[in-house]
């Protein structure tokens, strides 16, 4: 070999070990996000009944207020 093609050769070789090493910190990364979504998902999935209970209250609670303004307002009770 010759000595530019060694040089060459040492260059490839130089910038194969260097994406294989970012090849491994990116699959690294995405089991990091991986995992941070299946976390998410989890919380997710506990946190969905929790909505939809709340969402009722706060309607509930909304539809009491506006009865309750509807009554001071004409002075006599409101049935719905």
């Amino acid at each position: 070999m010759t000595e530019s093609a060694e040089a060459r050769l040492a260059r490839v070789e130089t910038a194969l070990n260097t994406l294989i090493g970012e090849v491994s910190k990116l699959r690294q990364s995405m089991d990091t996000v991986g995992d941070r979504i299946t976390r998410l998902e989890e919380a997710t999935k506990d946190a969905v009944p929790q909505v939809w209970k709340l969402r009722e209250r706060v309607a509930d609670i909304i539809q009491g207020s506006s009865q309750h303004l509807r009554r001071r307002m004409t002075g006599r009770r409101v049935t719905s």
